[in-house]
């Protein structure tokens, strides 16, 4: 951000449906879609799904999920991420428009599921079926045991946004699961092509509620993670080594996050940038880091832009999308607990 440029900011029409737990957004990180991908649970069976244009400012309703036998959750532990590629094998539709991935608990074994949603067809289909890949035979005979409870964070690495990366993959991290271990520091990789879940190396913390994980293309063997839990800890994943680098605090170490966070990677930038809701008076905080940009060895931290609404309620959930819209970015969040939506404007 440029000396002397304060974001504006713009409230914007509504959400169709106040964000409750497990509501979240989903945008093509590159900025160039013109659409944000809305999910929000009614019930713990029910949801709806819609797509806001940001050309025109306005609300469409789209397909939504399966229950998958009636046994399906939708609420904390939902997540949904853009595959700009529109991924390739088992299952998975190619096309020229992009997917979008919904990771969410389900109430029987083996108490996960993803399910993605082709934008050409608008329709819904299930990637891993009960009994499938995040059973016990899929795992390792590590199965979950129990509903994933928390925050889920999902991240897909495609080649639409680096062509050396592998277009197969998909990852999972999240709070609160109690797998067959009885820890939290679980972290999956679901191959598109094969329809099967491994389990990765594991977080040497657990994580907590408002965890998150992203990818960013100029760093295209790395992803990088946010605990949650109140902390203020970061870590990011060698891809290739299957390791975890604690990069501990942020400089200057004073913004912690927990539920309500959201974590994206702006692709044209080669930036993150987190919303945390847990500031003084309950406001939203919008915050950018360059993870090539340190202070002591330490990954830094800026605002972008805060205290332009206070928040509500805090839920599990990721509210904060990016988009284009002729020349101009804009990051897109919206209230907890509410159907306030607002844009901020990037100053580059």
């Amino acid at each position: 951000m440029r000396p002397g440029n304060i974001p504006p900011v713009e409230i914007l029409t509504p959400l169709p449906v106040a964000t409750s737990a497990g509501a979240c957004f989903a945008s093509d990180i590159r900025g160039t879609d013109r659409y944000i991908y809305y999910f929000v649970p009614t019930s713990t069976t029910a949801a709806t799904f819609w797509r806001y244009d940001t050309y025109s400012n306005d609300w469409q309703q789209l397909a939504v999920p399966g229950t998958i036998g009636g046994n399906a959750r939708f609420g904390a532990g939902c997540a949904l991420v853009v595959d700009p590629s529109a991924g390739s094998g088992t299952g998975v539709i190619v096309g020229d428009v992009p997917n979008v991935w919904l990771f969410h608990p389900h109430a029987i074994a083996p108490f996960a599921q993803l399910q993605f949603y082709c934008i050409s067809s608008n329709a819904w289909t299930t990637a891993s079926q009960a009994g499938g890949a995040f059973d016990a035979a899929g795992l390792g005979g590590a199965q979950l045991t129990a509903q994933w409870a928390g925050d889920t964070a999902i991240t897909h690495t495609c080649t639409a946004l680096n062509s050396t990366v592998n277009d197969r993959y998909v990852y999972i991290t999240g709070s609160n699961v109690a797998n067959a271990g009885g820890v939290a520091t679980v972290f999956y990789r679901y191959d598109l092509t094969t329809g099967t879940v491994a389990a990765m190396q594991v977080h040497a913390v657990a994580a907590g509620l408002g965890c998150t994980l992203a990818f960013i293309p100029q760093i295209p063997d790395r992803l990088y993670y946010q605990r949650g839990g109140a902390t203020a800890n970061w870590e990011n994943y060698n891809i290739a080594a299957n390791t975890w680098t604690n990069w501990g605090v942020t400089a200057p170490g004073t913004d912690t996050f927990t539920t309500g966070t959201a974590l994206i990677g702006d692709a044209s930038r080669g930036k993150f940038v987190t919303r945390a809701s847990t500031t003084a008076g309950g406001q939203i905080k919008l915050l950018e880091m360059d993870p090539l940009i340190t202070a002591a060895g330490r990954p830094e931290l800026r605002p972008v832009g805060n205290g332009y609404l206070g928040d509500g309620t805090p839920h599990s959930g990721s509210l904060l999308a990016m988009a284009n819209t002729g020349t101009s970015k804009y990051l897109y969040v919206a209230r907890n607990t509410s159907t306030d939506f607002q844009r901020i404007w990037i100053v580059e």
